[in-house]
């Protein structure tokens, strides 16, 4: 989703509708003034930086949960979820679980600092695979 004029215009005045006619905004707000086209186009770049910044979170959230649900049912187990539900009591399970969960958890603080390479540039992740190969690597036992 790319941010447009009338959005730009909301977020500059305040106005609670604007609608474009003929390419000309038309704030439906009484005195409100209306902004510049710089004012309107550095807002749309602002917006749109903002839109790529909460995308590129939603997808390195999805891909982490995604590898692993993957890691917990090549174990057997129908995802992470079920995984942390063998951890709180004594069974067969548990050892494994409280491992596995407990390398989940790190992978979470571990993708906060790929996060911020990320949107700092340092780094470009694309897709799962390339996520999964700077995450740490579950080992049993270990």
């Amino acid at each position: 989703m790319k941010a447009d004029k009338s959005d730009a215009i909301k977020r500059l005045t305040g106005a609670k509708k604007v609608v474009i006619k003929r390419g000309v905004p038309q704030i439906l707000d009484d005195g409100i003034s209306m902004p510049s086209d710089t004012d309107i186009n550095n807002m749309i770049a602002t917006i749109d930086n903002e839109i790529s910044i909460q995308g590129t979170k939603e997808n390195l959230s999805l891909w982490l949960k995604q590898i692993l649900d993957d890691t917990a049912q090549s174990f057997k187990y129908d995802n992470m979820l079920s995984v942390r539900t063998y951890t709180g009591y004594p069974n067969i399970y548990q050892k494994e679980c409280v491992e596995m969960a407990m390398w989940a958890s790190n992978t979470w603080y571990v993708l906060e600092s790929i996060e911020k390479q990320v949107l700092n540039g340092d780094i470009s992740i694309n897709n799962k695979t390339e996520l999964k190969e700077q995450l740490p690597k579950f080992v049993p036992g270990s």
